[in-house]
C-alpha cells in the first residue's frame, strides 16, 4: 500500500513538473513573440524612413521576407535570427544615386538633317583607335553603337529585303529574295554573322566620304559611307573570296525631309526598355540616334548561284543609327530564375511608294516589370515616338500620338494603329487608321518564326523576339483629304512578352458577356445600339441584320474596341463575337424591384447555418432573435450545401441520421428554419450557397464506388482538354496538396492512386454533367425558400486557367467565363419560373493578390464579393491591426464600379490552407483588438460604399497545420461572436444600431 502511494505520488509530481515546464515553453513562445512583432514595428518605422529619403533598400526587403516566412511557420528563434540581419543590412544601406544623364519619353521635335558628327559621334559614344578601329567606352555605360540599313524593293516578279547591320564587336547581314505572291513570301534567306571590330575610313577604301565598314577578314563586308553635302547613303555587301571582290549589293539613297529623332549623341535619351541585371544592379537600355528616311536612287543586287543581276528603282529604305547606353537604377538580388535581357518594345515602318509619297516610323516601349520592383525605383517613361513625312507635299510632321495592338499572338499577323498626326506645337492636323498583315518574318539567324525565351523577371513567362514584313491597309486623314491606303509596304521589330506580368492593353480589352436590350436611336440617319441590363451603353460595329430590331432583348459576347472613332457619339464601340436572342429570361420590372430592395440592404451578417444551433442549445427562436438585435437585412451563408445532403436525416441509415440531426444538416431542417424565419421577417434575405470548387464522388449517379469515381473523376478538370500543356493528375494533385490530402512535400502518385486517396476533386465547370449536379445543389435550396445564392469560387477556374495560359482570350479561360455567366443565368430563370421571385447570385469578383489587384472582366452577379487579406487584420510583421491599402481598395472598388457596376460586400474569408483572414481574427486578436477591429474595418468600407458583412456565427477557424487555440465554447473550430472566447456580439449589435440609424 505504501509503495503504490508512494508511485502515485511520484506520478502525479511528475505531471506537475511536465506541466509546469510546457507552460513555461508556452509563456516563452509568447514572450518572444511579442519581442519580435516589437522588432518586425521598430524595422518597419526605420525601413520606411530610409526608402523615402531615397536609400537601396532591397536587401532589408529580403531578409525582413525571410523573417516573417520564419515567423508565420512559427520558427521564432529563425525569425529573430533573420530579423537581427535586417538591422545590420539597414545601417549599411546606401542612397541609390538619381539619373546619370537625362532621358525623356520623345525627342520626335527635332528636326535636324543628319550630321557627320551625328553619324559617327567621336569623342562622345565612340573612339576611333589609330588603326582605325572603332571602339566603345564601356565604364561610362555605353553598351551598343549600330550603323544599320534597311530596305526593300521591287519590280514586277521580285522582292528584295535586306537589314545590313554593322555593329562594335560583331555585325549582321540579313538578306530574302524572292518572289511576293498571294502576301506569301517564297525565296532564299541569307544570314551571317561576322565576327571581329568594325572600322572607320575616311581615305577612299570603299567610297570617297566618311565610312564605316565590318572586319574585312571575313568573307563578306558590310559598308556604309554617308555623304553630308548631298545628305546620301551608301551600302554595299563585298564577298571576298573572290578576285576582285563581287558586290553583292549596291544601295545609294539621298535623305529627305525629317529624319525619326531618337536622341542626338550628347542626350538626352529615351528610355528603350530594360536591359536586365548587370552587377547587381538593374539598368535600363537607352538610347539615341536617329532613323533617315532614304529616296532610292539605285538598289542592285547580284545573286551568286544563278550570276545575275537584278537591279531594282522602286522601294524604299532607312539609315537606322542606334547609339545604347545603361541607366542603372539600383540593387536587385535575383532569387530565381534565369538572367537574360527583356524588354517589350513595338517599332513599325510604312513606305507609301506608289502615287503620293508618304513615310512614317513609330516606336513604343512598356514596362513589364513585376510591381514590386516597379515601386522599388523611380522609373523614367518609357519611349513613344514617332514622325511621319507627306514627301510628295514637302510637309513633315510628328506621331507620338497614337495606340497601337496586335492580334495578341507572340508572333503576330495582324497590327493596329490608330492616332493623331501633330504639328510641331502639339496641334492635331490628320489621323492614321490602318492595319497590316505580315506576308513574311524574320526570326533569329533568319529563321522563320521568332526565337522564344524566358525573362528574367517572370521564370514562368515567355518573350519572343522578331521582325514583320507587312502590307498595311486603311486610310490617314490630312485636314479634310482622306489618303486611301491599300497594300503599302512595311517592316516591325518587336520584342513580345506574355505572362503573370503582361502589360495591360489599352487598346484591347478581353472578351465579356452581357445582357441587354438593342435600342433603335434615330439621329444621325438612325442606329443601333444596346443597353446593358446595367445601364451600359454600347455601339456594336458589326450587328447582324437580324438582330437589327428595338426592343430585342439579347445576351451577347463582345470585345471594346478602343481608339475607333464614329460620327455616333453614343455608347463604347464594341466588336460582337456571337450573339442570341434571350426568350426565357426575368422579366425586366422584376429584376428591378428586386435590386431596388437590395440596394436598401443596410445591414449584413454572416451567419452559417441557420439549422445547426441545436449542438450549442441554440434553438431557431434564438436565431430569429439574434437577426432582430442585429437588425439584419442580409444573411449571408445561411445554408451551404457542401458535402451530399438527403432530403430527410430519416432518408438515411440511423448510424448516420443522428450525425446529420445535430448539424440539422437536411433540406427539410432548412426549409423548417426558413418557413419560421419568415413568419416573423418577410423582408429578410436569407443567403444560401454552395461551392464550385468540389464535386464529391457521392453526388455521382453509379452502381457502384468505382463507377461514381470514374464518373465523377471524367468531370475534373482537365487542362489538356484545351491543348494546354498540364495534365488532370497535375492539378488535381495541386488540389489535394492544398486540402492535406496529399503531403505538400512529396511526389503526386499516380492518375489511379489520386483518383482514390481524393475524397473530392477540382470540377471542370465547363462540363455539363458537373453543371447539372451544381445546379441541382442550388435548386433544392431555392426550393427550400432562399432569396440569394452564394457560390464560392464561381470563377476560380477561369483565373487557374489564365495563370496556366497567360491569355485572358484563350478559348480555356473564355469557355470557363461563359459557363459561369451560363450558371447565373440558369438560378435567375429557375427562380422566377418555379419561385415567380428574383433570386440574388453572389461569388468573389476581386481580389488583392500581393501588389496587385484582380477584377473579373465581366459578370451577371447581383453582389460582389471580397475580403480584407489576412495582414489587414494584422500584419505579421509590425502586428498592426486594421491597416488597410487604401490604394489598392480604391483601385478594386473603381474597377467594379466602372466595369460590373455592382454592389460589393465584404466578408471575413475562411477556408483553405495557411493564416486565412478568419483565423487571423480569431486567433491572433484579443477580443478587445477584435472589437478594434470590427469598428475600423466597418468605417473602412462603409467610406467605400461597401456592405461590411458582420462575421456572427460559422466560418472554419483554421486548418492544415495552423495551430487553433481558441474554440467557440471551448469545443468548437467554428467561430461564433457569443461566445466567451470572442465577445464581439455587443460590438456588431452597437454597429448595426448606428448603420440602422
Amino acid at each position: 500500500m505504501k509503495l503504490k502511494t508512494l508511485v502515485i505520488v511520484v506520478f502525479m509530481a511528475a505531471l506537475v513538473v511536465v506541466g509546469t515546464w510546457i507552460c513555461y515553453i508556452r509563456f516563452q513562445r509568447l514572450q518572444l513573440k511579442e519581442e519580435l512583432l516589437k522588432k518586425f514595428s521598430k524595422i518597419k518605422t526605420e525601413y520606411e524612413k530610409k526608402k523615402s529619403q531615397g536609400y537601396n533598400v532591397s536587401e532589408v526587403e529580403y531578409w525582413i521576407e525571410k523573417a516573417k516566412d520564419a515567423f508565420e511557420e512559427g520558427d521564432y528563434k529563425t525569425a529573430g535570427e533573420m530579423l537581427n540581419k535586417a538591422i545590420e543590412a539597414l545601417k549599411r544601406a546606401k542612397k541609390i544615386s538619381q539619373y546619370p544623364f537625362q532621358v525623356v519619353k520623345s525627342n520626335s521635335w527635332i528636326t535636324d538633317p543628319v550630321t557627320l558628327h551625328d553619324f559617327v559621334p567621336f569623342g562622345v559614344t565612340l573612339v576611333r583607335l589609330p588603326d582605325n578601329r572603332i571602339v566603345i567606352d564601356r565604364k561610362k555605360g555605353w553598351t551598343a553603337s549600330n550603323f544599320v540599313q534597311f530596305g526593300m524593293a521591287i519590280d514586277g516578279k521580285h522582292i528584295l529585303i535586306f537589314h545590313s547591320s554593322v555593329n562594335i564587336g560583331g555585325s549582321h547581314f540579313r538578306l530574302l529574295f524572292g518572289r511576293l505572291e498571294n502576301n506569301t513570301f517564297s525565296g532564299k534567306r541569307m544570314y551571317m554573322f561576322l565576327k571581329g571590330a568594325s572600322y572607320y575610313d575616311e581615305g577612299g577604301k570603299y567610297f570617297p566620304y566618311p565610312t564605316v565598314y565590318s572586319n574585312p577578314k571575313n568573307d563578306y563586308v558590310l559598308i556604309i559611307a554617308y555623304n553630308e553635302k548631298t545628305r546620301t547613303w551608301y551600302h554595299k555587301i563585298l564577298y571576298t573570296k573572290s578576285s576582285p571582290p563581287i558586290e553583292i549589293l549596291y544601295v545609294e539613297g539621298r535623305g529627305r525631309l525629317v529624319p525619326l529623332w531618337v536622341g542626338k549623341p550628347e542626350g538626352p535619351f529615351v528610355v528603350h526598355g530594360v536591359a536586365g541585371i548587370r552587377g547587381g544592379k538593374l539598368c535600363l537600355d537607352t538610347w539615341g540616334g536617329y532613323l533617315d528616311f532614304e529616296e532610292i536612287k539605285v538598289i542592285r543586287y547580284y545573286d551568286i548561284e544563278n550570276n545575275k543581276t537584278y537591279t531594282f528603282s522602286k522601294g524604299f529604305a532607312f539609315m537606322d543609327r542606334e547609339y545604347h547606353r545603361l541607366l542603372p537604377l539600383g540593387e536587385v538580388k535575383i532569387k530565381n530564375g534565369k538572367i537574360v535581357d527583356g524588354i517589350e518594345f513595338d517599332a513599325m515602318s510604312f513606305h507609301k511608294i506608289d502615287g503620293e509619297v508618304i513615310e512614317f516610323i513609330f516606336i513604343l516601349a512598356k514596362n513589364p516589370l513585376p510591381p514590386e520592383l516597379k515601386k522599388k525605383f523611380k522609373f523614367p517613361k518609357f519611349e513613344r515616338i514617332g514622325r511621319i513625312n507627306f514627301v510628295s507635299r514637302g510637309k513633315s510632321y510628328r506621331l507620338d500620338e497614337y495606340i497601337f495592338w496586335t492580334d495578341g499572338k507572340l508572333q503576330p499577323e495582324l497590327y493596329f494603329l490608330k492616332g493623331n498626326i501633330t504639328d510641331e506645337n502639339g496641334k492635331v492636323v490628320g489621323k492614321v487608321d490602318l492595319k497590316a498583315r505580315a506576308f513574311a518574318y524574320w526570326g533569329r539567324k533568319g529563321t522563320e518564326n521568332w526565337g522564344v525565351g524566358r525573362p528574367w523577371w517572370d521564370p514562368e513567362g515567355k518573350v519572343a523576339w522578331g521582325r514583320s514584313f507587312v502590307k498595311w491597309s486603311g486610310t490617314i486623314t490630312l485636314g479634310n483629304e482622306v489618303i486611301k491606303v491599300e497594300e503599302v509596304l512595311g517592316f516591325g521589330e518587336f520584342h513580345r512578352y506574355r505572362g503573370k506580368y503582361m502589360s495591360s492593353s489599352p487598346y484591347e480589352s478581353s472578351l465579356f458577356i452581357k445582357t441587354g436590350t438593342i435600342e433603335y436611336i434615330p439621329i444621325e440617319g438612325g442606329f443601333y445600339g444596346i443597353v446593358t441590363d446595367t445601364g451600359e451603353k454600347y455601339l456594336p460595329l458589326n450587328l447582324p441584320e437580324e438582330y437589327k430590331v428595338d426592343g430585342l432583348r439579347v445576351e451577347f459576347k463582345a470585345r471594346i474596341k478602343r481608339g475607333v472613332v464614329t460620327t455616333y457619339m453614343c455608347g463604347i464601340p464594341v466588336e460582337i463575337i456571337e450573339i442570341r436572342g434571350l426568350v426565357s429570361t426575368v422579366p425586366e420590372n422584376v429584376r428591378k424591384k428586386a435590386l431596388e430592395k437590395l440596394a436598401k440592404v443596410k445591414v449584413a451578417i454572416h451567419y452559417r447555418y441557420i439549422t445547426d444551433g441545436e449542438i450549442i442549445n441554440r434553438t431557431i427562436d434564438d436565431v430569429i432573435r439574434i437577426f432582430k438585435e442585429t437588425k439584419a437585412d442580409f444573411v449571408f451563408q445561411a445554408w451551404i450545401t457542401q458535402r451530399p445532403c438527403p432530403d430527410k436525416c430519416s432518408d438515411l441509415s440511423p448510424d448516420e441520421a443522428w450525425k446529420y440531426e445535430i448539424r440539422g444538416y437536411s433540406y427539410e431542417h432548412l426549409k423548417n428554419a426558413i418557413s419560421k424565419i419568415k413568419e416573423e421577417l418577410p423582408d429578410i434575405i436569407l443567403c444560401g450557397g454552395t461551392q464550385a470548387e468540389f464535386l464529391y464522388p457521392e453526388e455521382v449517379e453509379g452502381a457502384s464506388e468505382e463507377e461514381r469515381r470514374n464518373r465523377a473523376w471524367n468531370m475534373s478538370l482537365d487542362p489538356g482538354k484545351w491543348s494546354i500543356n498540364v495534365s488532370r493528375r497535375e492539378v488535381q494533385c495541386y488540389w489535394a496538396k492544398r486540402w492535406g490530402i496529399i503531403d505538400k512535400d512529396k511526389e503526386c502518385p499516380s492518375e489511379e492512386e489520386l483518383k482514390w486517396r481524393m475524397d473530392f476533386y477540382f470540377p471542370d465547370i465547363t462540363n455539363p454533367e458537373f453543371q447539372k449536379i451544381l445546379l441541382s445543389r442550388i435548386y433544392r435550396q431555392i426550393d427550400c425558400g432562399v432569396d440569394a445564392i452564394w457560390i464560392d469560387m464561381l470563377y476560380e477556374q477561369a483565373y487557374l486557367l489564365l495563370e496556366l495560359t497567360g491569355d485572358s482570350n484563350h478559348p480555356a479561360v473564355q469557355e470557363s467565363y461563359e459557363a459561369a455567366w451560363r450558371i447565373g443565368e440558369k438560378i435567375h430563370e429557375y427562380g422566377f419560373k418555379t419561385k415567380n421571385k428574383y433570386i440574388y447570385v453572389l461569388s468573389w469578383v476581386g481580389t488583392i493578390r500581393g501588389d496587385e489587384v484582380y477584377v473579373v472582366p465581366s459578370t451577371n452577379l447581383d453582389i460582389g464579393v471580397v475580403s480584407p487579406t489576412a495582414n489587414e487584420v494584422r500584419n505579421a510583421i509590425t502586428g498592426e491591426i486594421a491597416q488597410f491599402n487604401e490604394e489598392l481598395w480604391d483601385e478594386l472598388v473603381k474597377e467594379v464600379e466602372e466595369n460590373l457596376k455592382i454592389p460589393l460586400f465584404a466578408i471575413l474569408d475562411y477556408g483553405g490552407p495557411g493564416r486565412t483572414v478568419l483565423h487571423v481574427f480569431t486567433q491572433e486578436l484579443t477580443s478587445e483588438e477584435a472589437r478594434e477591429f470590427l469598428r475600423k474595418a466597418d468605417e473602412f468600407f462603409t467610406k467605400r460604399g461597401i456592405v461590411f458583412v458582420y462575421p456572427v456565427h460559422g466560418g472554419d477557424m483554421g486548418r492544415l497545420g495552423v495551430g487553433v487555440t481558441k474554440l467557440s465554447y471551448g469545443r468548437f473550430n467554428w467561430y461564433d461572436s457569443l461566445a466567451p472566447e470572442f465577445q464581439t456580439y455587443e460590438t456588431i449589435v452597437k454597429l448595426a444600431e448606428k448603420r440602422d440609424e
